[in-house]
């Protein structure tokens, strides 16, 4: 399976002088960070600088001095922008996380600049709060049905559970354990799978996706609060599980020799192909899926909670709707802080690592799948349930950024199915691939809890890997071509030896854990402006590339003509304009 970056402001103080802790609790929530200062700065103005340097030089030496300062600076400009973007930095940084996990445990207010926008204390109260009144309907005079009482009070629980992982730092040794353990052990069944079936190409993508998971697990081990089950099953899920799923449908084939006449078979592929994709699709959308087939051909979300609403008589459902809304209420205000504290937090110039990040989007979701649900049952009661059956509208500003990460993952993804031919498994791996990778940025481009940086994170992970095969598989083809000397069956990975895989793998394993998020970032970026032009507009740009090729071949460019000027020059008569004394 292959695998799954603010405008800066500076607080400026007496020289010399430390800020205080009301001033940093203020630079915090306006945003202000000098730390990132230091990449984003623009270059110095002309002659700003060089005096100090130039002074008691020799007069022919200063603008030598002058250029190597510049070429110096430049260097170190570039490599702090280039560090800053490459994948493996915001996979192993910390970024931010204790700063933010800090500001999210503060229980009181921060004095003269507000209370922070979500409490972790706060919102455990408000799912303490909920619970009594759940306990209360069931309770009641006009009791609510133990079966929904039971529903809501487990998705409560697993709000409660979520808080509780960032609420908490688990040691360092219980998170290695957890991570290196993951990371040694897992790894093994699917390689001996595709070693054992001698296919090259996916020993060498195996090797970049485990390269990256490698570092992802590092990112894991240093992040205090990502060792909660929540946040494991996220890294199971996202790193292992269907590689493990593959590994297993191809593991007799592979393994036992009589049967691997299966791994060329047309539709032994195709139905390993469906079967691991379905098995993806149970495991990160079973949820989306129930959810629309039960809204389509059931009317609701959970028929049989909707069903013992219905059952319950005119007067029970009216006493009982305040309360089921009461609790919705409160469930879409816990989201909305959450997401709003991890929005201004970033907005302000910080950053967060994807593990503190997948935290609260969990958490988030969390409480909008209560409000979720109570909106749809009390939406079934009819006139009863009319205005409380909304939900409030949930702005998804990044949408036009996520959707053009959709479309080009989704475009790399089958460029690199194509490339694997004829590799049977690395067609079949590819091919799921690319159709779980396009849905799964589908998702993550109509979740308005999910911002640009949570998707380009997404698009590493599950996308990056096929980007760089893409460009790999692309010079395989090519040295196939020239090395094998017109032979068609020529295949430099798969028939170039050990030596040929080896530099696949390596070369592979690098390209993953460096370039994938700046490419990714810069293409989709540029797919998003183009999606943004109108007819007009994107005619008018094809026309003026075209211009500036033209004007370039042929030497007419404008930089190259004299400029016009309608200004003339005249000579005065001094003695005609003379003043009379």
């Amino acid at each position: 399976m292959s695998g799954l970056p603010n405008r800066m402001r500076r607080t400026q103080s007496a020289p010399g002088s430390l800020p205080s802790r009301r001033e940093a609790s203020c630079a915090l929530l306006e945003g202000q960070s000098s730390r990132s200062d230091l990449i984003t700065e623009g270059p110095l103005q002309r002659g700003e600088s060089t005096q100090a340097e130039d002074r008691g030089q020799p007069e022919g030496s200063a603008g030598s001095a002058g250029i190597l300062g510049s070429v110096i600076r430049g260097s170190k400009h570039l490599g702090a922008l280039a560090w800053r973007h490459l994948d493996m930095r915001p996979m192993v940084s910390r970024a931010d996380d204790a700063e933010f996990v800090a500001m999210l445990r503060q229980s009181g207010d921060i004095e003269a600049a507000g209370p922070p926008a979500a409490s972790l204390d706060g919102l455990q109260r408000d799912v303490a709060d909920m619970k009594t009144r759940l306990q209360g309907a069931f309770a009641g005079e006009h009791a609510l049905p133990p079966d929904i009482a039971r529903h809501v009070d487990q998705r409560l629980d697993e709000i409660a559970s979520v808080l509780s992982g960032l609420q908490k730092d688990e040691p360092a040794s219980k998170r290695a354990a957890i991570y290196v353990g993951m990371n040694l052990l897992l790894p093994v069944f699917p390689m001996a799978v595709s070693i054992g079936a001698n296919e090259k190409k996916f020993v060498a993508e195996l090797s970049a996706m485990y390269a990256k998971t490698a570092l992802m697990a590092v990112g894991a081990m240093r992040s205090p609060t990502a060792a909660d089950k929540h946040s494991v099953k996220d890294h199971f899920l996202s790193r292992h599980y269907i590689s493990l799923v593959q590994a297993a449908v191809f593991a007799l084939p592979t393994l036992v020799k009589k049967l691997d006449r299966l791994n060329t078979n047309t539709p032994f592929a195709v139905g390993a192909g469906v079967a691991t994709s379905a098995v993806a699709f149970h495991a990160f959308f079973g949820q989306q899926i129930k959810d629309h087939v039960n809204k389509k051909w059931r009317g609701s979300l959970n028929p049989a909670a909707t069903a013992s609403w219905k059952q319950l008589s005119p007067e029970t459902r009216r006493a009982l709707t305040e309360i089921m809304a009461g609790i919705k209420d409160l469930a879409q205000a816990g989201e909305q802080s959450l997401v709003k504290s991890k929005s201004d937090f970033m907005e302000g110039g910080k950053e967060l690592s994807p593990y503190t990040s997948s935290q609260v989007h969990m958490a988030a979701n969390a409480f909008h799948r209560v409000a979720k649900e109570l909106t749809d049952l009390l939406a079934a009661d009819g006139a009863a349930g009319e205005a409380h059956g909304t939900l409030a509208r949930r702005d998804n500003h990044a949408f036009p950024a996520k959707m053009a990460m959709m479309l080009l993952a989704t475009g790399i993804c089958a460029g690199t199915t194509a490339m694997m031919i004829p590799d049977t498994i690395g067609i079949v791996d590819n091919a799921g691939d690319g159709v779980f990778t396009a849905l799964l940025m589908t998702k993550a481009a109509l979740d308005p809890n999910l911002g640009r940086h949570d998707a380009l994170h997404e698009f590493r992970g599950f996308v990056g890997l096929s980007l760089i095969m893409l460009g790999v598989l692309a010079v395989d083809k090519g040295l196939s071509a020239t090395l094998g000397k017109g032979k068609q069956d020529f295949d430099f990975i798969e028939k170039g030896g050990p030596l040929a895989a080896a530099v696949a793998a390596v070369a592979m394993s690098i390209l993953n854990v460096t370039i994938p998020g700046p490419m990714g970032n810069v293409l989709s970026g540029g797919l998003e402006k183009l999606m943004s032009l109108k007819p007009s507009d994107l005619l008018h740009a094809m026309q003026s590339v075209g211009q500036n090729a033209m004007d370039f071949f042929t030497n007419s460019s404008p930089a190259n003509d004299s400029p016009t000027s309608s200004v003339r020059i005249e000579e005065l008569d001094e003695g005609a304009h003379a003043s009379p004394a």
